[in-house]
């Protein structure tokens, strides 16, 4: 079929009559079809559903293996999904790979920019579990990033695990830095357990230190209770300095206290290089 004449020409073919998926068959029995357009403009090829609701547009391979038997390609450009009125669906009986492959400055992006909801980006595994992992020796590495308003929250949250570990912060080699750098109370850093204990362990030495600030250990509605192993002492230290180091009590006496019947075999240390 060859149109030669003029720039306005169009080659048409029509089916006025089928209705079937098949009304028009395009079929190679042995090679290919190859559907290529030397213009330069937009919709240059187009597949094009116009005329009913129900109408869906297939592309369909249902012999090839390959990881690539449906492979759509811009070599130079990108490639665009859109879908206006329900879901985007990956579903495979495999895996489903996004892949950048082609230079060190490849970024993969999931954007929604009209969703405001706090699942506006979903990631869901129902079964399984969601592993997000990094190989590059880089800083932030694997970030979560809230950057656009005074309100935002990051929340890490398991709702049906019961194990200690049910949330997990773990460093095998390095440490461990939490920092808020608002005032107070907005810039306070908490560890609530609302059912249960809080608990600090250390392999070695366990250190709780203010570096620029007064370092609080307060109860609301119970005592603070502060104990060490058998025979090991507690020890309160203060830095040369003119309030040296100051124990205080709010309406009641301030004094080592042991159980009836029990001899006190440690010791409570306090002392101050400074003046008392």
């Amino acid at each position: 079929l060859h149109a030669t004449a003029g720039a306005n020409q169009t080659i048409d073919i029509l089916n006025t009559a089928g209705n079937t998926a098949t009304a028009i068959n395009l079929e190679a029995s042995a090679g290919g079809i190859l559907a290529s357009a030397d213009g330069n403009i937009n919709s240059a090829i187009k597949l094009h559903a116009t005329a009913g609701a129900n109408q869906t547009i297939d592309i369909l391979n249902t012999a090839g293996i390959d990881n690539a038997a449906i492979a759509l390609t811009s070599t130079v450009g990108g490639v665009a999904i859109t879908g206006n009125n329900s879901t985007l669906t990956m579903k495979t009986a495999g895996d489903v790979a996004l892949t950048a492959n082609t230079a060190a400055t490849d970024t993969i992006t999931i954007t929604n920019t009209q969703g405001n909801t706090a699942t506006a980006i979903n990631l869901e595994a129902s079964a399984g579990g969601i592993l997000a992992s990094a190989d590059g020796n880089i800083n932030s590495a694997i970030k979560l990033h809230a950057t656009a308003g005074a309100n935002q929250t990051i929340d890490i949250l398991n709702t049906a695990g019961i194990d200690n570990a049910a949330i997990a912060l773990t460093a095998t080699a390095g440490g461990i830095a939490l920092q808020a750098n608002g005032t107070s109370p907005n810039g306070q850093i908490s560890i609530d357990s609302t059912n249960s204990q809080v608990v600090i362990a250390g392999g070695t030495t366990t250190t709780i230190k203010a570096t620029t600030g007064a370092l609080t250990l307060e109860a609301t509605a119970e005592s603070v209770n502060i104990k060490t192993g058998t025979n090991k002492p507690i020890e309160i230290n203060g830095e040369p300095g003119a309030a040296g180091s100051v124990l205080t009590s709010n309406g009641s006496a301030l004094a080592p206290t042991w159980g009836a019947g029990s001899t006190p075999i440690g010791a409570i240390m306090m002392w101050t290089t400074g003046t008392a």
